[in-house]
């Protein structure tokens, strides 16, 4: 072992950083989760299309989770079907259990609830 004034040249133990799986997305601050639904999923009849088009995803989203700094007054709660407009940022690598992607975006970019029967 040389030790230099700048070098040292001993041996040195590297601790990997190895990626773990990824098993929750919480949004923080004032951020929503949603689940976009996709186009196809929309289309009322049983006609089939195109693998572009099960790739497109709608307006329409889930809201999955609302971050702590949320009004909890602006409609909208957990489960909500809703129509969302505006950027978002798309939350990769991760997809929900029913194959859709997901997003975070902010409380002002949802637009309206849809009720569903």
């Amino acid at each position: 072992m040389k030790k230099n004034k700048d070098v040292v040249t001993e041996p040195t133990s590297v601790v990997m950083n190895v990626p773990r799986m990824i098993t929750a997305v919480v949004p923080a601050n004032n951020q929503v989760l949603i689940e976009r639904i996709k186009e196809v999923e929309l289309s009322p009849t049983s006609v089939l299309l195109t693998d572009e088009a099960n790739k497109k995803d709608s307006q329409q989203a889930y809201v999955l989770d609302i971050g702590p700094s949320v009004a909890p007054n602006l409609g909208f709660k957990v489960g909500d079907r809703v129509m969302v407009a505006g950027s978002y940022f798309p939350v990769d690598g991760i997809l929900s259990k029913n194959g859709r992607s997901l997003n975070m975006i902010l409380p002002d970019m949802i637009k309206c609830v849809l009720v569903e029967e």
